[in-house]
């Protein structure tokens, strides 16, 4: 089992820019600031992953997930590469993290509890038929129980082969 800690911002895009070199064109820079005004940058690659495929925009609220231990240059606003990339219009609460055995989160915090209308998908979109134990997930859900950890059971799950 990997143990990665991953975190997120959440904001608005106040811009959008090129980041890439003239050898590598294919590096987008958002710029997102959150309710408090603090800002940062998403550095977004090819490999990205956005929810739904979604197709950001400025002036759309997001949420970027990142593995905080990851490399990171020293700037100010801090320079985030997520993983993850999804609009946020607080449908759902979203975690990405990797789940155990028991599909408890590495940081202890959420248990998932399958059910049968529990969406579980691939990032290319195709079914995952497998058991998600083990692996990284972005888990999309709704209420939980006031447990420890908070139960739930998920509207959608995002297997990270």
């Amino acid at each position: 089992m990997k143990k990665a800690s991953f975190s997120s911002f959440r904001g608005t895009v106040t811009d959008i820019r090129m980041a890439g070199s003239e050898e590598n064109r294919c590096l987008l820079l958002y710029r997102i600031e959150n309710e408090e005004g603090s800002l940062a940058e998403f550095l977004i690659a090819p490999d990205t992953y956005f929810l739904n495929q979604a197709r950001i925009e400025i002036g759309m609220p997001v949420i970027g997930f990142y593995d905080v231990y990851a490399p990171m240059v020293l700037s100010f606003p801090p320079r985030y590469r997520p993983l993850a990339v999804a609009v946020d219009d607080h449908r759902y609460n979203m975690k990405l993290d990797y789940f155990d055995r028991n599909l408890k989160s590495m940081d202890g915090e959420l248990k998932l509890n399958i059910g049968p209308d529990t969406r579980v998908s691939m990032t290319n979109g195709q079914n995952f038929y497998g058991d998600p134990a083990g692996m990284l997930l972005l888990v999309l859900y709704g209420i939980t129980t006031r447990s420890i950890p908070a139960q739930t059971t998920p509207e959608e799950i995002i297997v990270f082969c």
